[in-house]
């Protein structure tokens, strides 16, 4: 468990986050979209319940918006392995960070050490769970009674939320 209290988390951001069942099971890198991998990605037994989680690979996806060759439709009817060629589609997605890997929450169905995470060069592959070399985006659920109050999601000016 990470413990948030001494590094900026503040008791009103924390009243914001509602605890989340995670599911964490394995799915092959073969899955031949992004909804079918966000299918596999909730098709486990396998579940941990708590308040702070990664991102899923189907997140990573479904935050793209595409380009002009290749429209986010396009993009999500690719499977990840067909992304690695698609400078449109992960260019495109907020989530990616050049120069840097993330890992995510879902294991590989194929190899029981493997995590998969997003690549320096944009594409979702597997690696082994001891690699040090790899970052981590927390994630959260926020509570059902969350409002957004102001911003507009933007960079510059980021969503404003309340109770």
């Amino acid at each position: 468990m990470v413990d948030f209290s001494s590094n900026g988390l503040t008791e009103q951001a924390k009243s914001l986050i509602a605890p989340a069942k995670w599911n964490l099971s394995g799915v092959s890198e073969e899955a031949e979209s992004i909804p079918v991998f966000y299918s596999l990605e909730r098709a486990t037994s396998i579940t941990w319940t708590g308040e702070i989680g990664l991102m899923y690979p189907s997140d990573y996806g479904y935050a793209t918006t595409g380009g002009n060759s290749t429209d986010r439709a396009g993009c999500l009817n690719l499977s990840f392995e067909d992304w690695r060629g698609l400078n449109d589609c992960y260019s495109n997605t907020w989530l990616y960070y050049e120069e840097e890997y993330r890992w995510t929450i879902i294991l590989s169905s194929e190899v029981n050490i493997d995590v998969f995470r997003i690549s320096e060069s944009g594409h979702i592959s597997t690696n082994f769970v001891y690699s040090t070399a790899v970052s981590v985006l927390p994630s959260v659920y926020l509570s059902p009674d969350v409002k957004i109050v102001g911003g507009d999601g933007s960079e510059i000016n980021p969503f404003e939320l309340s109770l």
